[in-house]
């Protein structure tokens, strides 16, 4: 992207974003957890009325997760600079009003860099990156209705980088129906066209349709009844499994996912409860035995 110099009565600022939670992109998207990259992008549209420029940009560290930390340096008139720090307190409080319950911690900073980079983003440059990314989709984009409080379809922005005038972003499209993925890709591709970026569709996860009538999950609902006394929990999730793809090759196979309990996925604070393990290992044993021994009878 375009660059240009740093006047002379220009100053760099280091604009950071904290102290979020973070969590899975999928069965965390819906909880209504701040996005570091939708954040700190709303902070640089603030910014704008003191005329600020993008030097770089960090957010985010896995596509799959939603980001905690967001950074960035701009640059902006010298005599804007107490004016700028008064908007990124006001929208601290504002934040913190809008995530309460849910990510309160949420911590803007505005510091000043002792060594200046020379080239920022040209105003116009600057202005079309900030607002295609504020007016990116992020989040939940659809509830299904056949499926009570399961999402259908959203899109987590989950890393964005700016070095040297050369822009990337990894975002990650998760739905229940292929459609819905590909009509999401082709709005961003269109969307970030404007501003000149190329677009790329990869690794995608096909859906997997829920089968409530499976015999697999027949044959585990009883052999989980017998071993732990209680009837599972069965669910659909919005998170990508191998199950989809699977799916994909062999559309008639009978297949159900399980596994131990984890909770924080996709976080520094994910962990999973040792007992579930012990448990999950005696279902899967059990269960692969009673199929070996259908298949003989």
């Amino acid at each position: 992207m375009p660059t240009a110099e740093l006047a002379d009565d220009e100053v760099a600022l280091r604009l950071s974003l904290t102290g979020l939670v973070g969590g899975h992109s999928g069965i965390d998207i819906h909880r209504g957890r701040g996005n570091a990259n939708r954040l700190l992008v709303r902070a640089l549209r603030a910014l704008e009325a003191f005329d600020a420029r993008l030097v770089d940009y960090h957010g985010g560290t896995l596509r799959n997760a939603l980001p905690r930390e967001a950074f960035a340096t701009l640059a902006l008139l010298a005599d804007e600079e107490d004016a700028a720090r008064e908007r990124i307190a006001a929208l601290q409080e504002e934040l913190r009003a809008e995530l309460a319950g849910v990510d309160e911690g949420v911590t803007l900073t505005l510091q000043a860099l002792m060594t200046p980079p020379s080239q920022a983003l040209n105003a116009h440059a600057s202005r079309m990156l900030v607002a295609a990314l504020h007016v990116a989709p992020c989040g939940v984009e659809r509830m299904s209705q056949d499926m009570p409080g399961v999402v259908e379809t959203s899109n987590n922005l989950g890393v964005v980088s700016l070095d040297e005038g050369r822009f990337h972003l990894c975002a990650l499209v998760r739905s229940l129906r292929d459609s819905a993925t590909a009509d999401m890709a082709d709005r961003f591709a269109g969307l970030f066209d404007l501003i000149g970026a190329r677009t790329r569709v990869e690794n995608a996860y096909p859906g997997w349709t829920p089968d409530p009538s499976s015999p697999l999950l027949a044959r585990f609902r009883r052999l989980h009844q017998r071993q732990l006394g209680n009837d599972p929990a069965v669910k659909v999730i919005h998170a990508g499994l191998e199950c989809g793809i699977l799916a994909g090759k062999y559309p008639h196979l009978d297949m159900i996912s399980f596994g131990p309990l984890i909770r924080g996925a996709h976080s520094p604070d994910e962990r999973v409860e040792l007992a579930s393990v012990e448990e999950f290992w005696a279902l899967l044993r059990g269960l692969i035995e009673e199929i070996a021994e259908s298949r003989v009878a």
